[in-house]
This record gives C-alpha cells, sequence and structure tokens, in this order.
C-alpha cells in the first residue's frame, strides 16, 4: 500500500493556535503541561498524582460497564490493569454519533491505541491503556443523528430530550436499515450490518449501543470504553464541582488565559460551567441574586440546598466543556489527551482551571489524521495525470490551472498588459494637447478592460465545456477526497473504507499511524 505524508502545519493558517502548537512556539509553553514526546511521559508518569482507592472505583464502574458485554481477554485485562500504580491511560473522547458518524472518530481510537502500544515499547515496566471516553452527557442530538455514506445522508430523527447517552435506541435500526442494502452480501458487509444490529437492536440506550459497537470495532486491540455518567464517578468530582458552586472558579481561571486572544478563543465561560441534569433534562444552572436555579427556571435552590442537592446526588451535576476535560483528568489516571485541532484549541484555555484545583494537565496530541484513496478515485487521477496533492486546492483553482494546460486553452488576458504598455506611452502627449483627452482614455480603457475580461470568461467557459468530461472527472475526485469542500474524515462514514480493506481497516490505519509525528498519512487503498 502506498502512502504520502503530508505535514499537518502546512494545513493550518499559521495564525492559528493549533499551527503554533504543532510548531512549538514558545508563546503557548504557558498553556500547556509540554510539548508532546515519548521522552515526555516519563515526567507525566512521575507527576501524576492518582490514588488506589480512585483506582479501585475505576475498574469497579468499568467492570459494572462491561458486565453484559462479550468481549476480548485484552480489555479484560486492561481493565484490571487499572488497579495497578504503574498503570496509566491515554484518552480520546467523542459524541455518541450513529454508526460512529465520519471517520475521523476511527482515527481518534487509532491514535489512542497505536499512542498506548509504542508507550509500552518505550516503558515496558509500566501498563497504558487507551480509552475512549463517551461523551454520553451531551445534549446537541442534532450533531450526532446522522452519517454520511455513498453521497447519501442517513438519519435518525427522535423527541427525546436531555443527555442523549440516556436516549432509548427503539426504531434507531429501521429508521436506518436502507443502508444495508447499499453493503452487499460480503462476509465483511454481513459482519458490519450484524454488529450494527447487536449494537443497537440488543442495547437499551445509545450508550450501552455505541459501547457495543466500538467493543465489536476494537476489542482486539484491547480499547476500554468508558461512559462518565456514573454516581460514583461523579463522587470523585464533587469538590470541584462544589468549588465551582460556590466561587466559579473556572471562568476567572478561563478569562485570565485568554484575555489577550481576541478572535482566538474557541469556548467562551460562563460564570457556573455545570448543568443539571434528569432523564430527558440537562438544563445549563445559573445563579440569581443569592440563589441558583436552572435557566428555564423549572428547579430553584438557596445556596446551602444545592450544596445538599449535590452532595446527595452528584449524578445530576454535569460538567460543560470547560470543566469536563478537569472532571476526565480527575477519575482517569490519565497521561494524555488526543484530539482534532478545535478541541486542543479549547484545552489550550484551560489549563488555569487545573492549576487552581491542583490536577494535572495531560500532555495535548493532536490525533492522527488519514486521507484515504480508493482504487476507483486512484484509477481517475492517473486518467488525468494528476497528484492527490494537487487537490488541496479549491475546485475552481484546479479547473483553471487544468485549462491552462489545456492544448485548447486559450487567454487573452495577456492583451491587456500588452495594450497597457502601449497607452503609458500615449499618456504625455495626450495631456500636452487637452488634459480632458487623458481622462476620456482612462475611462474607454477601462471599457476595453471589461470587454478582455468579458470575452476571456466566455473562452474559459468554451474551453470548459469542451473539456467537460475532464472536468466532470476533476469535480469527482475532488468530491471524494474533500466532499462538500471540506475534510473527508469529517464527512465520510468508515464504513466505505472498512469494506474496501476487507475489515482490515483498523490493521492499515495502526501500520501507518504515529500521531507524535504531526503528519497527514495519505493511503492509496
Amino acid at each position: 500500500m502506498r502512502t504520502v505524508k503530508v505535514d499537518l502545519k502546512d494545513l493550518y493558517a499559521p495564525k492559528k493556535l493549533i499551527h503554533q502548537y504543532l510548531n512549538k512556539e514558545d508563546s503557548l509553553k504557558d498553556l500547556i503541561q509540554g510539548f508532546p514526546s515519548l521522552e515526555a511521559f516519563d515526567h507525566q508518569m512521575r507527576s501524576k498524582a492518582f490514588s488506589l482507592d480512585k483506582r479501585k472505583v475505576l475498574v469497579n464502574v468499568l467492570n459494572e460497564q462491561y458486565a453484559d458485554v462479550e468481549t476480548s481477554d485484552l480489555v479484560s485485562e486492561n481493565i484490571k490493569s487499572l488497579e495497578k500504580d504503574s498503570t496509566f491511560s491515554v484518552t480520546t473522547g467523542h459524541q455518541l454519533c450513529i454508526y460512529t458518524g465520519p471517520l475521523f472518530f476511527i482515527h481518534k481510537l487509532v491514535s489512542v491505541i497505536k499512542l498506548s502500544q509504542d508507550l509500552k515499547k518505550k516503558y515496558p515496566s509500566n501498563h497504558f491503556v487507551p480509552i475512549y471516553w463517551m461523551a454520553t452527557e451531551d445534549h446537541d442530538f442534532e450533531e450526532i443523528n446522522h452519517f454520511h455514506l455513498y453521497n447519501n445522508r442517513y438519519s435518525w430523527e427522535s423527541d427525546q430530550q436531555g443527555p442523549v447517552g440516556r436516549f432509548e435506541v427503539n426504531g434507531l435500526i429501521e429508521a436506518t436499515e436502507e443502508v444495508f442494502d447499499k453493503l452487499g452480501d460480503s462476509e465483511t458487509s454481513q459482519y458490519l450490518i450484524s454488529l450494527f444490529k447487536q449494537a443497537y437492536k440488543s442495547s437499551h440506550n445509545l450508550s450501552k449501543a455505541t459501547q457495543v459497537l466500538v467493543n465489536g470495532l476494537f476489542e482486539s486491540y484491547g480499547l476500554v470504553v468508558l461512559d462518565a455518567d456514573d454516581s460514583r464517578l461523579k463522587s470523585e468530582f464533587s469538590e470541584c464541582m462544589k468549588e465551582e458552586l460556590e466561587t466559579g472558579f473556572s471562568e476567572k481561571a478561563v478569562l485570565k488565559t485568554t484575555e489577550n486572544w481576541q478572535d482566538k478563543v474557541q469556548v467562551n465561560p460562563r460564570s457556573c460551567n455545570l448543568f443539571y441534569m434528569l432523564d430527558g433534562y440537562r438544563v445549563r444552572l445559573e445563579k440569581d441574586q443569592g440563589s441558583w436555579k436552572t435557566v428555564d427556571d423549572q428547579n430553584t435552590w438557596t445556596e446551602e440546598k444545592i450544596l445538599e442537592e449535590l452532595n446527595d446526588f452528584p449524578e445530576r451535576f454535569s460538567p460543560n466543556v470547560i470543566l469536563r476535560p478537569l472532571y476526565q483528568e480527575t477519575i482517569l489516571p490519565n497521561l494524555a489527551y488526543i484530539g482534532g485541532p478545535g478541541e486542543l484549541a479549547y484545552w489550550f484555555e484551560l489549563k488555569g482551571v487545573f492549576d487552581k484545583v491542583d490536577e494535572q494537565f495531560p500532555l495535548l496530541i493532536h490525533r492522527d489524521s488519514f486521507l484515504l484513496v480508493q482504487e476507483r478515485v486512484q484509477k481517475k487521477l492517473e486518467k488525468i495525470g494528476a497528484e492527490v496533492t494537487d487537490f488541496y486546492k479549491d475546485i475552481d483553482t484546479l479547473v483553471r490551472e487544468n485549462m491552462e494546460q489545456s492544448d485548447s486553452n486559450l487567454d487573452i488576458s495577456f492583451l491587456k498588459d500588452k495594450w497597457q504598455k502601449d497607452l503609458e506611452k500615449l499618456k504625455d502627449p495626450i495631456e500636452n494637447i487637452d488634459l480632458g483627452l487623458s481622462k476620456s482614455l482612462q475611462g474607454e480603457w477601462m471599457k476595453v478592460q471589461k470587454v478582455i475580461d468579458n470575452l476571456n470568461a466566455k473562452i474559459t467557459k468554451g474551453v470548459k465545456r469542451k473539456e467537460e468530461q475532464k472536468v466532470k472527472a476533476i469535480e469527482g475526485i475532488k468530491n471524494s477526497l474533500f466532499p462538500n469542500n471540506g475534510p473527508q474524515e469529517r464527512y465520510e462514514s468508515f464504513i466505505a473504507a472498512y469494506l474496501e480493506t476487507e475489515g482490515n481497516l483498523v490493521d492499515v490505519l495502526l501500520n501507518e499511524a504515529d500521531c507524535l509525528s504531526n503528519q497527514q498519512n495519505i493511503l492509496f487503498l
């Protein structure tokens, strides 16, 4: 399999935080724990404070969550190993997108698995567990209720409210089963269909369904799936939530970090960065004249009563995007968080939040990025004599450059430069006759330029019509590599590539993965 690598820095504008981070610029040093490398994990391990009591709580929760899931010995061993103080985790998080959503979700999971494997080679006396943190408490249903495959969108509609992890999945398969007809009858497709049905028909909610699906795809690699919507885990975080209710510490810490950031702020903090959460309900908390309430006014507490509520029912309090990372690091023996550019950009705002409660900040690592070039696309590329890297340009530029290389191309824009030089020679003689003539000449020249531009546009359209087949090929390749003019990995489902690799997609990606190298891998399937 042929692979081409592209420096990730080249994919981001130089002024963006993520470009500065990948470039290891000194200006970001105060925002992070350190720039990532295998060697940097030594300090992380020596500095990470995580008690045996916390380990027991974590293992008990995981064992309970896996009690009704048939998984591999490696997953079970990884869970058990978390009881030991020589074991650490590497984590990525993601929403509960149906059918796993876009490709980059798979890329994230591959990243944590490969990095855990590399760390084990570097530090053989320690153990490293790859963890997928399910965003079960998220309530943005519209972001997770669909996926794209073969230029079609498949959606699941539901009127359920609140944390999506608690959504019942009745009807999900029926709403999307038409996709199964597109998958063929190969052994690989039949396995995938059976896995989808097992996940979405046998599970009581979306959290369990996602765990079953991800486990079916990744159990042989030891990936551990965690649902942090649990009262025991929330109890471990209750002191931080109490501090938030009493002092609003997280907003102050973030604002201090971002006060000079201007347009680089990714997430704006609130005076309280907690939600109140019940089945079918997740609503933001706010303080109002010395009392507490949910912003929909359905729940109110005195300052004393809300602390009692937190003490008695910590599971009813849910961190938002500002506090969720702190929750993660509080309940896991975690060393690093692997995420995409948007995630890392808001993590850069948070170190002050961690410092305020004396929690170690994780190493931040850009996930592996893959651009998958299917065989049919490769044939089209060969036919028109183009390279994949050409298609990082916008479609108009691609078509224009292709036409400029065409034998049938005719560009008369050069006439403007040629005639402009001749007119410059006439400027002084004409002004000597009559200054008004010079102005008249300029006006007429502007008209001539428009005539040239209009004629050139008509010629371009004529060439485009003549080259229509080639243009269609260019547009088809572009749409495959960058659907809707966006990254393939943020749009396409993993399913097509999984079928094309006969179920070996994860192995294919793992073979090239190296999230510390900061490169995008272009894989020719």
